[in-house]
């Protein structure tokens, strides 16, 4: 064997036994400093846990009660612990409510917990709680300790490593050398090498030179084992990583189905129009069960602008452009509503844009059905008009109630001074007759506002239609003719003859103005018919029976289409300013409503009106036997009494008509000064009349302090219209007597005796 240059295996062991001292020392350094940092951060974050733990509920309470100040100064007192630098409490909004402590960005451990506050018995999430800490970094801790780390190991390690080299070059390194240059100077026999010599001790052992004398044979064989070894091993870690992955995906597969059909299942059961359609090409993507069902098929594929709204382009109010911000992504909500033009419901749209499954920009749309709504706001607005309708029939009856009051009074006084069958006396009562159907046409606005109540009696409409004839006849052209088909025997009605003279006169008018221009026929007509549920399908609140059909029909321009549906709404009109007001066809409709009944229209343009009005028979099939009355005469009286009236006119009149009557009459036209008066002298009057809307008082409030003076001092209160007081009020009041304006000599004279001599029978 060749003489070889070698370095020496001593020097190896000793350069060797440096380097790996060098790196053991290193990681040792490593190791003990991250452990270190481990530590630290485990002992940060058990501070942060026995914060929240602490401190949790006393912050929530806090910030409850909106005590921002204590918490401040709270947190300001934690962070002044070792581990906590910084602490930041927010509101539900994500508002700073309170902060202390400096926040950084790099290098810091951050904590955070939500605030809840238990309230009946619920929780409810209202706030924040962020801490942060100083994460200890590998170069601060190595400047901290490098000495006790470095030093330490490094003297440990190196003292450990000579003295394992110094053992091992005195006991092994010789035997080693002795060894190998044997072997090598042997030639081997059978390929094998040859047999190791004892060592100088006697005591035989395996020396690593033995396996280098054999390196250049087995080499080759390990190599290629280990080789072998680390493919196996990856091919088998591989296959564990494969099927691992198989398993992750078919989990995730289950579980992304489960999601999707509860996500599917959730939005079919909810009560409102959902779809999703990408925001650029408009195609809709997703619709839920119950938009299918509302617009008759699913639209999937579809552009939303076709299958919802019928168009043939974008919508020109289309919400997209409001969902997304300057850089495209989605942004806000855009809530709007408005009626579908395919099915013509309302809807209450909240659009939202959201990215899709697979990464694209969609709009969500959530509509709710407010078709219900919208019909109940409509009637709302209905009722409130016609209650701005009742508040203005009640002014206008009050002070039209009032002049009537003067009107009849004195015409009644005029009426006492003139001859009987004198013209002048003929004129005077026309104007009484007039004045009374002045009142009653009041009476007929109150009923339309509900402000009053109707007298009903069992009556024949073919004598009021007949009456009613008489009195249009006068005032038609002779260009219309008027047509009568009136039975007799048509049935009785259970009604206000008032109120059924108004239907008659209301239509025979509008039917007039209609051919005012060109003339025509008048077609007026009354019969029995028989309805039942077949002819009152549009009519649900009507029972089904026999009815009385009064039927008034013109030749003129007729009714557009599109006028129908409003012709029974207060003041429309399409008359000229000054031959209508819009209130006909509404009262009549109201009136016929209150008796069961109904009001229903046929025309067309060109062609002429038909208006037919039902009202139910009666079951009485003959009119009750009018009561035999004597005539009384006019009751007087010779008593003290107080007339109140804010009116002078009102008071002079009452005063006259009083003392005509023969009573002594004291006249006040404030209530106040009328109350001083009662005050002052008690006993003075046998009577008080007052009206009820005054200023200053109310008749009914001077009523209850006079009766506070004098409890059996004896009032009549009137009152031409209020809404707050009524016959009933002024019996609890303790009023003796209550009369509408306007009042008539003998019906007035009536009540005071009544009243007087105690004879009004208790209601």
């Amino acid at each position: 064997m060749k003489s070889l240059t070698y370095f020496s295996l001593k020097y190896k062991l000793l350069i060797f036994s440096i380097a790996v001292s060098a790196c053991l020392t290193a990681l040792l350094a490593i190791v003990e400093i991250n452990y270190d940092i481990e530590m630290r951060t485990n002992n940060t974050k058990l501070d942060f846990l026995h914060f929240e733990t602490n401190h949790k509920q006393y912050l929530a309470n806090q910030l409850w009660a909106m005590e921002y100040d204590s918490l401040a100064a709270f947190i300001k007192n934690q962070v002044d612990q070792e581990h906590i630098s910084a602490i930041e409490i927010s509101d539900l909004r994500g508002n700073r409510v309170a902060a202390a402590g400096r926040f950084e960005t790099n290098m810091l451990l951050e904590w955070k917990f939500e605030l809840t506050y238990y309230h009946n018995n619920q929780s409810i999430k209202i706030g924040e709680v962020i801490l942060q800490g100083i994460l200890p970094t590998f170069p601060k801790v190595i400047k901290e300790r490098w000495q006790d780390v470095f030093l330490v190991n490094g003297l440990m390690v190196v003292i450990i490593f000579f003295s394992s080299y110094l053992l091992f070059y005195w006991s092994v390194l010789g035997r080693i050398l002795k060894i190998t240059q044997f072997v090598s100077s042997v030639s081997p026999v059978g390929g094998e090498p040859p047999p190791m010599l004892p060592s100088s001790s006697g005591i035989p052992d395996e020396i690593s030179l033995l396996t280098a004398a054999l390196h250049e044979r087995t080499e080759r064989i390990n190599n290629e084992m280990t080789n072998r070894i680390i493919a196996e091993e990856k091919v088998r870690e591989k296959n564990i990583q494969l099927t691992a992955e198989i398993q992750e995906r078919q989990f995730a597969e289950q579980v992304l189905k489960a999601s999707k059909e509860t996500y599917i299942s959730i939005l079919n059961g909810i009560e409102a129009a959902i779809y999703v359609a990408d925001i650029k090409t408009h195609e809709i993507l997703f619709a839920n069960k119950y938009l299918i069902e509302s617009f008759g098929g699913d639209m999937t594929g579809s552009k939303c602008f076709d299958a919802l709204r019928k168009r043939s382009e974008q919508c020109p109010d289309c919400t997209n452009p409001k969902l997304l911000d300057r850089n495209g992504n989605p942004f806000g909500v855009c809530v709007w509503h408005g009626q579908n033009p395919v099915n013509l419901r309302w809807y209450l749209n909240y659009d939202r844009a959201i990215k899709w499954t697979d990464g694209r920009i969609v709009r969500i749309q959530i509509g709710t059905d407010i078709t219900d709504l919208k019909e109940m706001e409509e009637k709302l607005r209905q009722s409130q008009k016609m209650e701005s309708i009742g508040m203005l029939a009640g002014g206008i009856a009050h002070d039209f109630n009032n002049i009537l009051g003067a009107i009849l009074g004195y015409s009644e006084m005029v009426q006492e001074e003139c001859p009987i069958g004198s013209p002048m006396r003929s004129d005077i009562d026309k104007v009484i007759k007039a004045s009374h159907r002045a009142k009653e046409l009041v009476k007929q606005i109150l009923a339309f506002s509900r402000q009053a109540d109707s007298e009903k009696i069992v009556l024949q409409p073919a004598l009021i239609l007949k009456e009613a004839m008489k009195m249009l006849r006068a005032s038609l052209p002779k260009t219309i003719d008027i047509r009568q088909n009136i039975d007799l025997e048509a049935g009785l009605v259970f009604a206000d003859p008032t109120q059924v003279h108004q239907i008659i006169t209301n239509l025979c008018t509008n039917a007039f103005h209609a051919m005012e221009k060109t003339g025509g026929i008048l077609d007026i007509s009354l019969q029995s018919k028989e309805l039942d549920l077949a002819d009152l399908v549009s009519e649900p609140h009507v029972q089904p029976g026999r009815f009385v059909e009064i039927s008034v029909g013109d030749t003129g321009s007729g009714i557009a289409p599109e006028l129908m549906d409003k012709i029974f709404d207060p003041f429309f009109t399409t008359k000229e300013v000054g031959k209508g007001t819009g209130m006909g066809l509404a009262i009549i409709h109201g009136i016929t409503q209150k008796y069961g009944g109904f009001i229903s229209c046929k025309s067309s343009p060109g062609e002429g009106t038909t208006f037919n009005v039902y009202l139910p028979v009666h079951a009485e099939t003959s009119l009750p036997e009018a009561e035999a009355t004597l005539v009384e005469m006019i009751q007087t009286g010779i008593e003290h009494i107080l007339f109140i009236d804010d009116e002078e006119m009102l008071a002079e009149m009452g005063k006259t008509m009083l003392e005509r009557l023969g009573y002594r009459v004291t006249v006040e036209t404030n209530s106040i000064e009328a109350l001083k008066i009662i005050q002052n002298q008690p006993d003075r009057f046998d009577l008080v009349i007052t009206d009820q809307t005054m200023p200053g008082m109310t008749g009914s409030d001077l009523a209850r302090r006079i009766l506070q003076i004098r409890p059996n001092l004896p009032i009549i209160l009137c009152t031409g219209f209020s809404n707050l007081i009524s016959e009933e009020k002024a019996r609890i009041y303790g009023i003796k007597g209550f009369a509408m304006k306007p009042l008539a000599k003998k019906d007035l004279a009536t009540l005071i005796r009544k009243v007087l001599d105690g004879e009004e029978k208790e209601g």
